[in-house]
């Protein structure tokens, strides 16, 4: 089991090395909240969870 979890919010992404690292230091599950989803799609990675009302664009 991982340490927790990485939450992508609506906004500016981060790097993909940044979550390439959490990812590596155990941070296993990728949640995507609302507008979070367009910035995964961005960034190449698929979440492991969407949640929201996803009205964003």
């Amino acid at each position: 089991m991982g340490k927790g979890c990485i939450i992508l919010a609506n906004g500016k992404p981060p790097k993909v090395e940044l979550l390439e690292y959490f990812k590596a230091t155990g941070f296993g599950t990728l949640i995507c909240a609302d507008g979070g989803a367009n910035s995964a799609r961005m960034l190449g990675v698929v979440p492991d969870f969407i949640v929201g009302d996803l009205d964003s664009n």
